[in-house]
């Protein structure tokens, strides 16, 4: 496929709604974040502060398995919400308030790349981060 030209077209949410800010990337099965990923965080949260404006931090996971079983959606389900509840209390760390910031979870829906390979997969096991336009 095509490389996105711009940040905003890796966005699953309304471009209407809301303005594209970061993405996060995860390791398999992992809510854990790297150095890297602490970085963007931060920044974009330092960026933030003092705007008044509202964050929605949506987080994903790869849906690499065809027929996946009701046990496997719901693990994926909840390590979405792991991944977007770590991005937003880093978030809060860095001088956001928690009231400010929707966190959802969307388990192995909207991917944006074809999990043919491994690249397609590690790009779906992401949080995105946006702020809600006005």
């Amino acid at each position: 496929p095509e490389q996105p030209a711009n940040i905003a077209q890796l966005f699953t949410g309304d471009p209407a709604v809301e303005m594209p800010l970061a993405i996060i990337y995860f390791a398999s099965r992992s809510a854990e974040l790297g150095p890297r990923e602490q970085v963007v965080i931060v920044g974009t949260a330092r960026q933030l502060a003092g705007r008044g404006l509202k964050i929605r931090v949506r987080g994903f996971d790869s849906g690499s398995l065809a027929n996946r079983s009701r046990e496997d959606r719901a693990r994926s389900q909840a390590l979405s919400l792991r991944r977007a509840t770590v991005v937003r209390d880093l978030m809060v760390q860095s001088g956001l308030d928690a009231a400010d910031i929707e966190v959802i979870a969307l388990g192995d829906q909207q991917p944006v790349f074809p999990e043919v390979n491994a690249t397609g997969i590690y790009g779906n096991q992401r949080v995105e981060i946006s702020a809600l336009r006005q």
